[in-house]
């Protein structure tokens, strides 16, 4: 985020959460797996995200 001087408090605040939420960094946007789970398990994940966003952005 650039610093906005002219921005009041909370709209400064909103920009930061707006930029949060689309953050690899964020949680939310990462895909979960138990603790315990096979390389297959996560291989099987990560293709099943990599679909979704495939579907989602009109991919073949």
């Amino acid at each position: 985020m650039k610093d906005e001087k002219g921005l009041r408090r909370q709209q400064k605040i909103e920009q930061i959460r707006k930029e949060f939420e689309k953050h690899p960094d964020n949680p939310f946007n990462q895909a979960n797996a138990s603790y315990n789970s096979t390389r297959e398990d996560l291989q099987n994940i990560r293709e099943g995200e990599n679909a979704k966003i495939e579907k989602r952005l009109g991919g073949p």
